[in-house]
């Protein structure tokens, strides 16, 4: 599905560099990957 006009891949890696800074904290649940937010209350 591309709803947005970004590509898979695209979103995919926005995805991973969000995690590797700290903002998504990746789950792995079977083949997938989740990507949970993490909150920073301070």
């Amino acid at each position: 599905m591309n709803t947005q006009g970004v590509s898979y891949a695209t979103a995919r890696n926005d995805l991973f560099h969000l995690e590797e800074i700290g903002h998504l904290k990746k789950q792995k649940s079977g083949k997938e990957f989740l990507f949970v937010l993490i909150r920073n209350d301070a």
